[in-house]
């Protein structure tokens, strides 16, 4: 598992190679026809066939690595997992997203008016099989509304029981606020899924395959399948 995007691949057996950064000096004739060297300063001006030098120190990259090894059966978050895909679901978007810690600071005699000493932004604990993606107030619109997105972590098959779908209630993402309305999106919040209904190409051919399910059940419940990313924006009152 890593935190960040990388090119990897396995030229014989037993060895895993791994590339978090390329630089080269010379064009290497992989197709993009010029050497890939960043630097950290940049590049001088370049006009049409001139001849750009690079400025700086080359760019040094840095990553985490993370390897998982387990035998077949052990049980991991309360359940039996079987395969290595399951078992890098079980930590891959903590690795690729971890929390960000801010910290200030002030005279030692100086005392820090918090508001409060602590804070959660759920009720209650989500679904070990659920990730909450976004949570974001809209600045731009009145009354306070919230753009919400929560995805399945697990593939299909992948494991027993986190694989199942599973129910949320948007209500747990909300203490001390009560829903007014919510209205579900497309994934880059920018249409009504109801409108992208409409919009979209109705295939009449053999396939079996559906659009989802997209209904509201009671207490703002939705229903996350396999791999499911869903998009929300969410009016509520304080």
């Amino acid at each position: 598992v890593t935190d960040r995007t990388q090119g990897g691949a396995s030229l014989t057996d037993g060895t895993v190679e791994l590339m978090v950064h390329r630089r080269t000096l010379v064009d290497d004739w992989r197709g993009v026809s010029e050497p890939i060297n960043e630097t950290d300063i940049g590049i001088t001006p370049n006009p049409p066939y001139g001849n750009a030098t690079r400025i700086g120190k080359g760019l040094m990259i840095r990553g985490k690595h993370c390897i998982l090894v387990s035998n077949n059966g052990l049980s991991i978050k309360g359940s039996t997992k079987k395969g290595g895909a399951a078992l890098a679901r079980s930590v891959m978007d903590e690795a690729f997203a971890e929390p960000l810690v801010f910290v200030g600071s002030a005279p030692p005699k100086e005392e820090i008016p918090f508001l409060t000493m602590s804070f959660s932004g759920v009720m209650k604990s989500l679904p070990q099989n659920v990730m909450l993606i976004t949570k974001q107030l809209l600045y731009e619109e009145t009354p306070s509304t919230y753009l919400v997105r929560l995805g399945h972590q697990y593939g299909l098959d992948e494991e027993p029981t986190l694989s199942e779908p599973v129910d949320v209630s948007l209500e747990d993402l909300f203490p001390n606020q009560r829903i007014k309305h919510i209205q579900e999106m497309t994934l880059s919040a920018n249409l009504e899924i109801s409108s992208w209904l409409e919009e979209r190409l109705d295939w009449n051919g053999r396939s079996n395959s559906s659009t989802g399910d997209f209904d509201v059940g009671a207490g703002f419940t939705i229903k996350l399948k396999p791999m499911d990313i869903r998009t929300f924006k969410v009016t509520v009152s304080e």
